[in-house]
């Protein structure tokens, strides 16, 4: 994704320019990204793991503008501590069946 900055220029009378920038990435299991906001040329975000997350890549994502195009650096992952992607147990609902009645894997779901 890419956003404009508005650049006013010092000069009395001048129009302002906008230059292309780059706009916060998303981590899955990230705990935050930093800044919360749009980035221009040659400024990085930092990115943090939650916890029991392990950040895989570089933690710090630079913003490089060419011409009229933002791009980022590769963005970094966070996995869990023990290598598996994470699962979810089996919620407790007060006059239900829930099935599976098994742990599932991040992204499945519940009957309820």
């Amino acid at each position: 994704k890419q956003w404009y900055q508005r650049r006013v220029a010092i000069t009395a009378g001048a129009l302002p320019t906008c230059v292309p920038g780059c706009s916060v990435p998303t981590v899955a299991n990230a705990l935050s990204v930093t800044p919360a906001g749009p980035i221009g040329n040659g400024v990085s975000f930092t990115v943090t793991c939650n916890n029991g997350y392990t950040l895989s890549g570089s933690g710090t994502v630079l913003c490089t503008v060419t011409g009229t195009t933002a791009s980022l650096a590769t963005l970094p992952t966070c996995t869990r501590d023990d290598g598996s992607p994470g699962r979810c147990s089996v919620p407790t609902i007060k006059n239900a069946t829930v099935a599976p009645q098994s742990s599932i894997a991040v992204g499945e779901s519940y009957t309820v």
